[in-house]
């Protein structure tokens, strides 16, 4: 199987510059309508659209990898739309040294991990170091918002470890799964990427993420549009 030209143009999907038009006007409460359209309800990401075999059985493999149905793995960014919508790269090109990052959709993976965070901070809240509390506020921040950021689950001098088991699980099961990508799909475009995830309570919390980023990126392009008039 020959790699597809990840460099090429998406033209059966919105292009940067749609999009880019679409963001004029757009009212805030329709920027998640818009995530479906771009991320959510696209049939082929991007970087599968030449085999169409290939996305299917990534979905299987990191799946299993993490005990979850397939139809909770997403891919997300450039590699799904065939450029960054990141306010800071947008509209960089998907190209053959670009991540895939992938977004993770499971209930029941968030709230174990959510309720190991409540079983270790509940006796402790109250009496926790300067570095403790830093560590649990983070975290909270993430739970509050809808999703966990697994990769970066470290464990610095905590008290208690045996409590935060089933996330350190968490984390070496995740790792395990995404490092074992490119691997698994040679002689892909897989092969040799990064490939990293984000875990999302529901679908929903990771449409609100998109579309803050969406609202990010309108500012970005109406404040470098207003400089260019002036």
């Amino acid at each position: 199987m020959s790699p597809p030209d990840v460099a090429s143009t998406p033209s059966a999907h919105m292009s940067p510059a749609d999009l880019r038009s679409r963001l004029v006007d757009i009212a805030r409460k329709d920027l998640p309508a818009l995530v479906r359209e771009l991320v959510i309800d696209r049939q082929q990401p991007h970087c599968f659209a030449d085999d169409l075999t290939v996305f299917p059985m990534v979905q299987e493999h990191l799946a299993s990898g993490l005990k979850i149905d397939p139809g909770g793995v997403r891919l997300v960014g450039s590699g799904c739309v065939g450029y960054s919508v990141a306010p800071d790269t947008f509209p960089r090109q998907f190209h053959d040294g670009s991540d895939l990052d992938f977004a993770i959709v499971s209930e029941e993976l968030f709230d174990a991990a959510w309720d190991t965070l409540l079983t270790w901070g509940h006796p402790r809240r109250h009496g926790l170091y300067a570095h403790e509390l830093d560590w649990f506020n983070r975290r909270k921040d993430e739970i509050f918002w809808g999703w966990i950021d697994v990769g970066y689950l470290t464990f610095p001098r905590l008290k208690f470890m045996r409590e935060l088991r089933p996330l350190r699980d968490l984390r070496f099961r995740w790792f395990d799964a995404f490092q074992s990508v490119s691997g698994a799909f040679p002689s892909t475009h897989l092969a040799g990427r990064d490939v990293g995830g984000r875990l999302y309570r529901t679908e929903d919390q990771l449409v609100h993420y998109q579309a803050e980023g969406l609202r990010k990126l309108k500012y970005r392009l109406a404040n470098a549009s207003k400089k260019k008039e002036a």
